[in-house]
């Protein structure tokens, strides 16, 4: 018989579990019950229907809660409109639209403290019709319980594994190489969201939440588990990237864990979330201690861990790589027992965990410019375009520069710097070079990266404007050109109305040009993928021709 269920809707399960456990065989889960413990509360706030321009303000406040998580309905946010969220307590804030609200199950991240701001801002080109309203509250309580200890006292110490998570049902999560993640399964029917990077509880206990930025919603759909005692508990499971910076846990936190079925092991180590007295509460913590028995899927070892620890990575902690997932207790204050999990010698647990390990990646290139190109300091025009595709489809696509985040486009043409406001955000570099990196996102979180350089040099004392260095002039007629001489063209009397032609060099066949031309000081562009190309998309009176290929020689007329 198959043990493997695939989650599809939450169910009761509190007899099941009073009738399968045992004293000597406690579950963690019955720990992480109370581990996190919150209590829902109804509440009715409508922002009523806004047009563009308008903003819906309300305070959100719950005495003494130490956090609060938002429920939504009747959300409308159009194609631009969006929530911004902000804690009063420490000033984190989360930014949601129609697209990762709905992916965040019309949920918000955890906010610390008794009281979050919200914000509905309806924006063009939504004119009216944009609306929501919150339904109910999720609100956090203070507790702690102390379990599982091997031992008279508890060794384990603070550590910051990035791979490692909590989960917010009380239970830990970790990263694998492939982007999946996993937990303990008697975790699974009650988990919505999983934080890294956890803050220091308050004083008495009190779990403080990650940032926004941190926090990741649970695909409930994707969850695959098995809750059937040690040796056959885990979870595998996939979350949505990150509502604020649109990446996935393994991307942001840059760490993950390779699963391995070894049985060679001696020193077996265990970080997780496990509750504590005081500050450490519910934080990362860790623990060495010794490997003690394999059978089947159940592996044994001496190492202290609490409540909350369920869903810890086991590590092997000769290599660093996980060999199972913990899951229950039974290592005693008197040094008896042993705490125990799951190990990969499963195959369930194994063959799902690597589930999904192969995705496509998307294809990103520059449009515009194609290659590293130079401007001079006080340039006026810089036109981005990013192309983008993959057979998932693409989520959105977002360009930094020198690593601060730009823009996020939704939907093709991505451009940035075209026109009107938008022109100035891609202005104002300093004198250096800069790194332009695009990032696209496919509809399975994996992500696609292109780069070019920008080198902002001292300003041009030609003519012309558009700032870019050694440019040469061009009057009438063909002309053939050195881009050794200068990579931009100052075109007497200027492109408005003009058509632009570009050809291969006559005067020097030893390669032949391709790339882009585009305008320094107005608006246009033109990919030479070919022998001839020509357009009369262009403005402004300098133009700006960036190699592909090296080549530097090319003739061109504008006419």
């Amino acid at each position: 018989m198959k043990l493997v269920t695939k989650l599809v809707n939450v169910f009761a399960r509190g007899a099941v579990l009073m009738i399968a456990a045992s004293p000597m065989m406690l579950c963690a889960q019955e720990l992480a019950k109370t581990d996190d413990p919150f209590q829902t509360q109804m509440y009715q706030w409508s922002s009523g229907v806004k047009g563009a321009g308008q903003i819906a303000s309300h305070t959100v406040q719950v005495p003494n809660a130490t956090w609060i998580r938002l429920n939504f309905k009747d959300a409308n946010l159009g194609s631009a409109s969006y929530i911004k969220l902000t804690s009063l307590a420490d000033g984190a804030s989360q930014t949601l639209n129609a697209k990762s609200l709905s992916q965040a199950n019309n949920k918000s991240a955890y906010f610390n403290g008794d009281a979050v701001l919200v914000e509905m801002h309806a924006v063009r080109p939504d004119w009216w019709g944009i609306q929501l309203s919150i339904s109910e509250l999720e609100v956090g309580e203070e507790s702690f319980s102390i379990e599982s200890q091997c031992g008279s006292a508890d060794n384990r110490s603070p550590s910051n594994n990035p791979a490692v998570a909590r989960v917010t049902n009380g239970c830990t999560a970790w990263i694998l190489d492939n982007d999946n993640l996993v937990t303990a399964g008697h975790c699974a029917d009650n988990m919505t969201a999983i934080e890294f990077n956890v803050p220091q509880s308050n004083s008495n206990g009190g779990r403080v939440r990650s940032a926004p930025r941190d926090q990741y919603t649970i695909i409930r759909s994707s969850i695959e588990f098995s809750d059937n005692g040690p040796g056959n508990d885990w979870a595998v499971f996939r979350v949505q990237n990150n509502s604020e910076t649109g990446r996935s846990p393994r991307q942001e936190q840059g760490s993950s864990f390779k699963l391995v079925r070894t049985t060679n092991l001696d020193t077996i180590r265990i970080t997780g979330h496990g509750v504590d007295s005081g500050s450490r509460n519910a934080v990362q913590q860790t623990h060495t201690g010794d490997f003690v028995s394999l059978s089947g899927g159940r592996i044994r070892y001496r190492v202290d861990t609490e409540g909350g620890n369920s869903g810890s990575p086991v590590i092997d902690n000769a290599t660093g790589d996980a060999v199972g997932v913990h899951t229950h207790a039974g290592c005693n204050t008197n040094g008896t027992g042993s705490n125990q999990g799951t190990h990969t010698n499963l195959t369930a647990f194994w063959d799902a965990a690597n589930d999904g390990a192969s995705s496509s990646i998307p294809n990103v290139t520059f449009g515009s410019p194609t290659g590293n190109i130079t401007l001079d300091q006080g340039y006026n025009s810089l036109y981005v375009s990013v192309n983008a595709s993959d057979s998932d489809g693409i989520d959105f696509v977002r360009l930094f520069i020198d690593g601060q985040l730009v823009r996020q486009e939704n939907f093709a043409p991505y451009e940035w710097g075209k026109s009107g406001a938008a022109a100035a955000e891609t202005l104002g570099l300093s004198a250096g070079t800069h790194t332009f990196r695009a990032e696209a996102t496919d509809e399975d979180g994996d992500v696609g990266v292109a780069t070019f350089t920008l080198t902002v040099g001292a300003p041009s004392t030609g003519g012309g404007g558009g700032g870019v260095s050694n440019c040469q002039n061009y009057n009438s007629g063909r002309t053939e050109l050195d881009l050794r001489n200068g990579s931009c063209v100052d075109i007497a009397g200027g492109l408005n109305g003009k058509t632009l032609q570009v050809w291969d060099s006559d005067t020097n066949r030893s390669c032949n040009f391709r790339g882009s031309v585009s305008s320094a000081n107005g608006s246009g562009s033109l990919n030479v993928t070919s022998n001839y190309v020509a357009a009369r998309n262009f403005t402004g009176s300098r133009i700006v021709f960036s190699s592909s290929n090296n080549c530097n020689f090319v003739k061109m007329r504008a006419f």
